[in-house]
């Protein structure tokens, strides 16, 4: 994904060394890694690095991306870090991505967004006065949009598998059971993260009284090897238990109505339904 040009060594992303992708320094000269890898998160796989883009940070390592619920951006650069910080003050509980930047950082384009808050997009000027430029779906009231969450259920052969839950605006644990409509990504080869629906559906559902579970069934990528090698020769076998299985645990838990369940999605999610 780069070349660090004091050593000469390459950037790579891998998970040949772990069941998650992680960040090492390969040397193309010797044809070998470093004993140790760059960056490694214990749960999670290092979904890139942020290398700088200017005269005065070009090709520095700037920060780097973890692939858990909520793809993360994470900076070890001080300035880019500090300002990072003050951007995500300024948007509690919300993503904040830096989109682009003038090189004496006295313009920074940004956006933020949740699972609450399409995204919207802003420009810090000077490190001191935030100008917003426009939002996606400027209609949509946070206050419409309930809760989600990251859940984790056991398959029918035991394997766990990872999913996105969320449930409409007020409910909570000993009401009744919800509506529910089971949303497979595409791919299969791909995943879902947290954090704003881009396609619309999700709070659309949530927002008529609709839970949505988005499972992250076996052959789903960036969330390991084991679960993404899991789905090979598993179309409508596995992958289907995966998620009929999520159903199941969603219904024992109380949270869904068994007798209401419906499968929508698109690609390998239509196929799926």
């Amino acid at each position: 994904v780069g070349i660090d040009e004091a050593t000469g060594k390459y950037y790579v992303l891998t998970d040949r060394f772990s069941d998650r992708v992680q960040a090492w320094m390969y040397n193309p000269s010797t044809q070998k890694y470093d004993d140790e890898p760059l960056l490694a998160h214990p749960e999670y796989s290092i979904g890139g690095l942020v290398l700088g883009t200017q005269p005065s940070n070009f090709n520095k390592v700037l920060g780097y991306v973890v692939d858990g619920p909520t793809r993360e951006v994470t900076f070890i650069e001080p300035q880019m870090q500090g300002i990072h910080a003050m951007l995500k003050k300024a948007f509690p509980g919300q993503s904040v991505n830096i989109n682009g930047y003038n090189d004496t950082l006295s313009r920074v384009l940004f956006s933020a967004s949740s699972a609450q808050n399409p995204p919207s997009y802003h420009v810090l000027l000077d490190r001191k006065s935030i100008v917003t430029l426009g939002s996606q779906r400027p209609w949509i009231s946070e206050k419409d949009i309930g809760e989600q969450r990251w859940v984790t259920y056991p398959a029918r052969d035991g394997l766990n598998i990872p999913a996105i839950l969320d449930l409409p605006v007020g409910w909570k644990a000993g009401d009744a059971p919800l509506p529910t409509i089971i949303h497979p990504h595409g791919g299969p080869w791909a995943r879902d993260n947290m954090g704003w629906d881009a396609s619309g559906w999700v709070p659309f559902l949530t927002s008529r009284g609709y839970a949505v579970l988005r499972p992250q069934y076996r052959g789903s990528t960036d969330l390991g090897r084991k679960l993404w090698l899991a789905g090979d020769a598993q179309w409508g076998e596995k992958m289907q238990d995966d998620l009929t299985w999520g159903v199941k645990h969603l219904v024992d838990q109380g949270i869904v109505d068994g007798k209401r369940v419906a499968i929508m999605g698109g690609s390998y999610g239509g196929y799926a339904t």
